[in-house]
C-alpha cells in the first residue's frame, strides 16, 4: 500500500490548493496530484483524517461537486483508477480554473452522511 498523499506540499501562499506543472509527470504522479487536490478540497470540511467516499463521488458527481468544477463528461474516479488521459484532463481543467481565480477551483457541496 501506497502512503498517504502529503496535500500541504499542494498548497499555496493563499492557503489553496494548488496544481503544478504537468508537463513532464507521471502517471503515478498526476494520480497523486488529483488524489491530493481533491483530498485538500474535502478534508477542509470533514478534518485531515477523512476518508473519501470515492464510490459515491464517482458515481454521484453532481451531487458532490458542482459542475462548474468539472467539466461534462470528465471521469472522477478514485485516483488509482485513473487513465493517463483522465487524470490529465482533471489537472489541465484545476489548472485552468487556477488561472482565472485560485480561490474558486473546486468546493464539495455535500460529504458522507452529511
Amino acid at each position: 500500500k501506497k502512503g498517504k498523499v502529503d496535500i500541504e506540499l499542494m498548497v499555496s501562499h493563499i492557503g489553496k490548493a494548488w496544481i503544478g506543472d504537468i508537463k513532464d509527470a507521471s502517471l503515478e504522479v498526476m494520480k497523486q496530484m488529483v488524489q491530493g487536490f481533491i483530498t485538500f478540497h474535502y478534508s477542509k470540511w470533514i478534518g485531515p483524517e477523512c476518508q473519501l467516499p470515492w464510490i459515491q463521488i464517482s458515481t454521484q458527481r453532481s451531487n458532490y461537486i458542482s459542475g462548474k468544477y468539472l467539466s461534462q463528461g470528465v471521469k472522477l474516479w478514485e485516483p488509482s483508477k485513473l487513465q493517463k488521459r483522465e487524470a490529465i484532463s482533471l489537472l489541465e481543467i484545476w489548472r485552468e480554473k487556477q488561472k482565472l481565480d485560485p480561490t474558486k477551483i473546486c468546493s464539495f457541496r455535500k460529504w458522507r452522511d452529511a
